[in-house]
């Protein structure tokens, strides 16, 4: 039969559990919250010093590197440190509640074995003691398992925080909406008071400001200006990248706003500065889609001097592997496969965004002289620090520090 003596002891001792868990759970809650924070800049800096190796041993920073990374390393060891201590400091007070609910429990039962209270027999007392380590050890589990909940919960709210970024426009829109499959057959872009800001939150702080200007097909455009001045800005509203306040694009008269994310970067070729490749086969990163033949590949290879690197000192020619970021291939040779895969698409718009700031001069005149030869239907936007990069150009960009541009006819 149920003692109704025994609930004081147990509401004591949910008492103190309750405390516990009030103190404990937003410690416990900030300290996981903090240890993913600095975990994620141990990860990326391992990955980052690993793709590096080679540079960093040539110019014997290792020392440095290391320092830095034991300094990432030292911040989540000291949050997980913390974890651990306040863990052993909840477990201990768990405990002391369990020590001052048994030992109620036990002077309890002696009381009502002495006074008489009822008949209270040693199999009772015997009974009573091991119900009560059973449902204190239930109470400690299930605070344990509620703070423990109310801790994972964090890494909830970082998937939530992906969750409520802005949204891309629709890759995809209906069909009657899409533009010709030859779109753009000329190349003609036209800029119409054109306000871009990098983030929808502060639509006050614009990268381009109130831009117009048109680029007619087959024009060779040089953009030039300082570094934070809005070259690459420029770039990425054409393919619809940043936050577009007001204004519009055309392409071949078609308000690239309007269509699908898929057909405006589709259609439009680019040779960035870092070259991109993945880790596949030669031909799958020069033909992703396998829209090409064998032949037309080869010629095309030839065309930027690879042709010998793939046939002869690639084991198995254009199925031979390329390692994660071209990592078996020298800067120049991946800037070259990306020279490539933008003359076989031959995409009638152009982007070159500083594309030879980091390859050496015969390089960057081997990549001149195929844009001049392969594209010299093309419209191409080329973006650049060195001058003789944009000397053939036909108009020439320059990128104000306060969004504006400014144009010129031919290289002043």
């Amino acid at each position: 039969m149920l003692n109704p003596w025994s609930f004081i002891p147990a509401a004591i001792s949910l008492i103190g559990l309750l405390l516990v868990r009030h103190y404990y759970a937003p410690c416990s809650r900030d300290l996981r919250r903090l240890e993913s924070i600095t975990r994620s800049p141990v990860y990326s800096y391992l990955t980052s010093t690993i793709h590096g190796l080679k540079v960093i041993r040539s110019y014997h920073a290792e020392h440095m590197c290391s320092t830095e990374f034991s300094s990432h390393l030292d911040d989540n060891t000291r949050a997980n440190y913390l974890i651990y201590a306040t863990n052993r400091w909840a477990a201990l007070r768990f405990d002391w509640v369990a020590l001052v609910f048994i030992s109620l429990v036990t002077m309890l039962s002696m009381i009502l074995r002495v006074t008489g209270y009822r008949y209270f027999s040693t199999a009772d007392i015997a009974m009573t003691l091991s119900y009560s380590l059973s449902l204190m050890g239930l109470l400690q589990w299930t605070i344990r398992v509620s703070v423990d909940l109310e801790t994972r919960m964090t890494s909830v709210e970082r998937v939530l925080e992906y969750c409520s970024l802005e949204q891309e426009p629709p890759a995809q829109v209906p069909p009657n909406r899409r533009p010709p499959s030859n779109w753009p057959s000329h190349g003609r872009i036209v800029f119409d008071n054109v306000s871009m800001c990098h983030s929808s939150d502060n639509q006050s702080l614009l990268a381009l400001r109130q831009i117009s200007m048109t680029i007619e097909a087959g024009e060779k455009v040089g953009i030039v200006g300082r570094t934070g001045a809005g070259k690459s800005s420029l770039i990425q509203t054409l393919f619809r990248m940043g936050t577009l306040v007001n204004g519009q694009i055309k392409i071949d008269n078609i308000d690239i706003a309007l269509i699908g994310l898929d057909d405006v970067r589709s259609h439009i070729s680019i040779i960035p500065q870092d070259p991109v490749l993945f880790t596949g086969t030669m031909r799958s990163n020069l033909d992703p889609f396998s829209e090409y033949s064998d032949a037309e590949i080869w010629r095309v290879l030839e065309q930027v001097q690879l042709k010998t690197l793939v046939a002869d000192e690639m084991p198995n020619g254009l199925h031979s592997i390329v390692n994660e970021g071209g990592s078996n291939l020298s800067v120049g040779q991946k800037q070259l496969v990306c020279l490539a895969r933008a003359i076989l698409k031959m995409s009638k718009i152009l982007v070159i965004d500083e594309a030879t700031a980091n390859v050496d001069n015969v390089t960057d005149e081997l990549i001149q002289r195929a844009i001049r030869e392969k594209f010299k239907e093309c419209t191409v936007l080329t973006v650049a620090h060195r001058l003789r990069t944009v000397i053939d150009s036909d108009r020439i960009l320059i990128n104000k520090d306060n969004g504006s541009i400014e144009y010129y006819d031919g290289l002043i």
